[in-house]
């Protein structure tokens, strides 16, 4: 009895193992057919550091048949082996990858990896590679396995460098469209300032119109002019925002005919047989000025200019000298000068125009003045002749 109660319980207890190990081998079998369907590679190392498991996305991923590489698992390569025949790289270098980083190693070592800095290289090709790893515990805690999957992302290295262009692009784009803003801005800004530069000096010109005009009323005759011009020294001065004037005006025959320096230092003198040498009719300083046109000096070519002119020049504590020379006619009859705190390239074409058309009306004031002197003289010539004729008859 007891041998035949032993006989059937080793029988039930064979039974039970051939449906466990059964069981055992179906699940390997789903599991083995769930791996091999998965999209990424995967490989199960043991505590000897070999592969005891790779399904067919790793020899996929990893196989180059052209240069006769193909994951083996029956040479059962430990993984240093497998690191030495594949030459992972860290991602865009050509640097070893190195062995104590690599993720299936940490995974043995009881850590959980996650990298996409891998790549494979196939010789004639790289591979960028994400790659998990993940320790496999036994009962007791102690890693028994680790498992170590990874796809290949080249696609998403590509669709990355697509964005960056396309973002480097947007950038383009951006700073280029910026520096173009700025430009307008700038543009506007300075229009805005020329803007208001025009109005201020439109304002200026009407009231230098209105000075000149009330100065003709009151001219009588030359003799009017140095008092005229003493006068209206004053308002160029405020009109320009000057420092200091100076006004030569020479008769037709060249002779000079007054000199004038606004303001002038009460401790400076003028010697007027200098200033007559200075503007002579073949003097440097003339032939500059008879073109006619502008000049405009800085500070260290005011210091080449005669005594007399430096004396009005030096106290303005000013940037430039402009030079410009009256004209009447054809002939240069005179010069004003205008120390300006504006440095020499900054005078505008609008602040030109207006110092032009004050030389201008001053060198038609003269002419007029002369032109009433001659009118006057001869009015008189012609009363004496008539009294004369009427006393002969």
């Amino acid at each position: 009895c007891w041998s035949l109660a032993l006989a059937d319980r080793i029988n039930l207890l064979k039974a039970e193992a051939e449906n466990a190990n059964r069981e055992l081998r179906d699940s390997e079998l789903r599991l083995s057919q769930t791996l091999e369907a998965m999209p990424v590679g995967v490989v199960v190392y043991g505590p000897d550091q070999r592969p005891s498991y790779m399904n067919k996305r790793t020899i996929d991923i990893l196989s180059n048949p052209a240069q006769g590489i193909k994951p083996d698992l029956s040479a059962r390569r430990t993984l240093d082996e497998a690191i030495a025949i594949y030459s992972f790289r860290i991602a865009g270098s050509d640097q070893a990858y190195p062995l104590e980083e690599f993720p299936i190693r940490r995974a043995l070592e009881g850590e959980l990896v996650n990298v996409d800095n891998v790549e494979a290289d196939l010789v004639d090709r790289r591979v960028p590679l994400e790659t998990w790893g993940s320790p496999v515990f036994d009962n007791e805690g102690n890693v028994e396995s680790a498992v170590i999957a990874f796809q290949d992302i080249s696609e998403c290295k590509q669709h990355e460098a697509e964005l960056e262009n396309y973002r480097s692009h947007l950038e383009q784009l951006v700073v280029a469209r910026t520096e173009e803003l700025n430009v307008i801005n700038m543009q506007l800004s300075a229009e805005m300032v020329e803007r208001i530069l025009l109005d201020g000096l439109l304002h200026k010109r009407i009231q230098w119109m209105s000075t000149v005009a009330l100065a003709r009323q009151r001219i009588k005759g030359s003799a009017d002019l140095p008092a005229a011009y003493e006068n209206l020294s004053k308002e160029i001065l405020q009109i320009m925002d000057a420092g200091s004037l100076f006004l030569i005006r020479w008769q037709e025959g060249g002779e000079q005919a007054d000199f004038l320096c606004r303001p002038l230092s009460q401790d400076a003198e003028l010697d007027a047989d200098a200033i007559r040498t200075s503007f002579e009719s073949y003097s440097p300083l003339r032939q500059v000025l008879e073109p006619g046109e502008i000049v405009v000096l800085s500070v260290e070519e005011v210091n080449s200019l005669p005594v007399p002119i430096r004396v009005c020049f030096d106290d303005s504590g000013m940037q430039s000298l402009v030079l410009m020379p009256m004209v009447a006619g054809e002939s240069v009859t005179g010069v004003l000068g205008l120390a300006l705190s504006l440095p020499t390239q900054e005078l505008s074409a609008a602040q030109r125009e207006l110092i032009t058309k004050i030389t201008l009306d001053l060198a038609n004031l003269a002419q007029e003045g002369r032109y009433l002197d001659q009118t006057r003289a001869l009015v008189a010539t012609e009363e004496r002749n008539r009294l004369a004729r009427d006393l002969h008859d």
